[in-house]
C-alpha cells in the first residue's frame, strides 16, 4: 500500500476518496469532496464539448500548473466507464479504484533534470512508494503507455492528458502527438481543450474546516471540439506543436472574451448610475 495513505491530514482522505470512487463514480466522489471542503467548482462547456465528452472518442488536453488541477477536471468531466487519464507513474498505487483509470508515464529522470522537478520528485518520494527506472527503461514503458492510450481511443474512449506537465517552459511534450498519430483512424478522434483555473500549491489546506473560504473557486472551461484536419502532420512533433498553438490561441481568445464581457458589465453599470 502506498505510504501516502499514512500521511496525516491527507492520508485518510485519500483512502476514503478512493473508496467513494469505487462506490459512486469519479464525478460524484469529487462533488462530495468539493461540498465537504465548502469549495466551489464552476464548469463551462462551450460549443459541442459536453456532447463530445459524454460519448465520443476524444482526447482532452488540459493545463496543469498545480496538483489539484487533476481533482478539478475529474469533477468537471462527464462520467464514463471508458475514461482513462495519462498521469505521472508516482500516482499508481494510491488506490485500486484510481489505478483503474490511470495510464502511467515515467518521468523520474526527466523531472530530476528539470528546474524545480528534482525537489518535487524527492518530496513525493518520501511519502509515496515509486519504482525508479533508468532512462531507457522509462522510454520503453512510456512507449507501451502511448500504445495503450491509442488503443483506448480506437475503442472510442475518452483520454485525458496534461501535455505540458513537467515542462520547465510550458511547452508540450510530443507524447500527445505520437498517441493521436498512432491511432488506426485519427480522423475519427475529436479534441476538447480544457483550461483549469483557481488552483494552487496550497489546496491541501482546503481539507481543514474553514480554510476554503480563503481560496478561489475552482473553474474548468471546455472548448468546442476540433478534429484531425485542423492540426495533422506526418511528424508527431509538428503535430504536437500545432495542437499547442491551437490551445494557446484558444486560451488567449478566452481571456480576451472575458475582458470584453467585464468591460461591457462595467459600462452597463456606469450607465445605470
Amino acid at each position: 500500500m502506498s505510504r501516502l495513505t499514512d500521511v496525516k491530514l491527507i492520508g485518510g482522505w485519500v483512502s476514503k476518496f478512493d473508496v467513494r470512487v469505487g462506490q459512486a463514480g469519479m464525478k460524484e466522489a469529487v462533488a462530495e469532496v468539493v461540498a465537504q471542503t465548502r469549495s466551489k467548482l464552476e464548469v463551462a462547456y462551450l460549443g459541442d464539448s459536453e456532447k463530445v465528452l459524454k460519448d465520443q472518442a476524444v482526447i482532452i488536453v488540459a493545463n496543469h500548473p498545480h496538483e489539484s488541477d487533476v481533482l478539478a477536471i475529474l469533477g468537471a468531466l462527464p462520467t464514463r466507464t471508458d475514461f482513462r487519464m495519462i498521469a505521472n507513474s508516482v500516482l499508481k498505487g494510491i488506490g485500486e479504484n484510481l489505478d483503474k483509470i490511470l495510464i502511467p508515464v515515467f518521468v523520474h529522470n526527466r523531472m530530476e533534470n528539470s528546474k524545480g522537478g528534482s525537489v518535487k520528485m524527492k518530496v513525493f518520494g518520501k511519502i509515496h512508494t515509486s519504482t525508479k527506472l533508468n532512462s531507457e527503461e522509462e522510454k520503453i514503458k512510456n512507449r507501451a503507455s502511448i500504445t495503450e492510450a491509442s488503443n483506448k481511443l480506437d475503442e472510442k474512449g475518452a483520454l485525458l492528458i496534461f501535455p505540458m506537465a513537467g515542462s520547465g517552459d510550458g511547452s508540450w511534450f510530443s507524447g500527445v502527438g505520437h498517441m493521436w498519430k498512432q491511432t488506426k483512424k485519427p480522423e475519427k478522434i475529436r479534441v476538447v481543450m480544457a483550461k483549469i483555473e483557481g488552483t494552487s500549491e496550497w489546496d491541501y489546506l482546503r481539507l481543514i474546516p474553514g480554510f476554503s473560504f480563503f481560496f478561489p473557486i475552482f473553474r474548468v472551461t471546455f472548448s468546442p471540439s476540433y478534429g484531425w484536419d485542423k492540426v495533422k502532420d506526418e511528424d508527431s512533433k509538428i503535430l504536437t506543436k500545432n495542437m499547442e498553438n491551437v490551445y494557446d490561441q484558444w486560451c488567449g481568445n478566452l481571456e480576451n472574451q472575458r475582458s470584453i464581457t467585464e468591460t461591457k458589465k462595467a459600462v452597463a453599470l456606469g450607465n445605470s448610475l
